[in-house]
């Protein structure tokens, strides 16, 4: 498997403490079946921002100690966007890193309230040669309100990231259902773990891993966590599914084709 959005990098934001955290929670990914993972680390538009080459020597550091040490694991370049002009700059000036240095960018959206200048704002992405992946889409409260909102996104050719916790949650919980929404429809391209430290986190991504493989049957948990994953790092462009209707799933296409 795959993790397109980890924070298992040290001196970075919202990452391990130090090189030998960073290590052991590579140790513990591969425990859990993971082969790569992409330190999708934030930035903070306050503080002096690392250059590519910069965030690569670290993570080569890290890379080369796993080698050493004959762990069959390896961390891979990438940033968190938010909807922020200055994250264009950045981007444009090559100071976010797409995923592996692929076409494929990590897009969060505010959590509360719609970004009302979303579409120039991904429509700007798309001009730079990138594809917007929107990250943990479950926890946003108009998305939990109508799923329907994402279907103009993938229209527009984004893809969508499920965070695995968001399925550990409580069944009475929104962010649950939204993800379970998210999940029956079809709507659905990648699910990552988004964890800062998977020595502490273990259980709650191997839950999630189960979890998981209740939820969806065999092809479209490999599509999730294996062959869109894989696409995506090797810059590969990925065929889309068509979202099912909402809440009454397959039949409905069924009927609405004998109609």
């Amino acid at each position: 498997m795959i993790d397109i959005n980890s924070k298992i990098m040290f001196d970075i934001k919202n990452g391990s403490s130090n090189i030998d955290q960073a290590i052991t929670t590579a140790i513990e990914y591969e425990k859990l079946g993971y082969k790569k993972v992409v330190n999708a680390s934030e930035i903070s538009l306050n503080n002096r921002i690392l250059t590519s080459e910069e965030k690569q020597l670290l993570i080569d550091r890290v890379n080369e100690e796993l080698n050493y040490q004959k762990i069959d694991f390896q961390i891979l370049s990438g940033n968190l966007m938010t909807c922020d002009p200055k994250m264009l700059e950045l981007l444009r000036d090559g100071l976010v890193s797409s995923l592996n240095y692929s076409r494929y960018v990590l897009l969060e959206l505010p959590s509360t309230a719609e970004y009302q200048g979303l579409n120039r704002f991904i429509y700007d992405i798309q001009i730079l040669g990138y594809v917007p992946i929107i990250v943990h889409p479950e926890i946003y409260k108009y998305v939990q309100e109508d799923t329907d909102y994402l279907l103009s996104l993938k229209e527009r050719d984004c893809l969508i990231q499920l965070n695995i916790n968001s399925i550990n949650k409580s069944k009475s919980n929104r962010i649950y259902k939204c993800a379970k929404e998210l999940l029956d429809r079809k709507m659905v391209d990648i699910v990552a773990t988004e964890t800062e430290n998977a020595y502490d986190g273990e259980d709650v991504i191997r839950t999630g891993l189960k979890s998981l493989r209740k939820m969806v049957d065999t092809d479209y948990f490999d599509l999730m966590m294996k062959l869109n994953p894989q696409l995506i790092i090797d810059d590969e462009r990925i065929d889309r599914i068509p979202p099912l209707d909402k809440k009454r799933g397959a039949f409905s296409r069924l009927f609405k084709k004998r109609g």
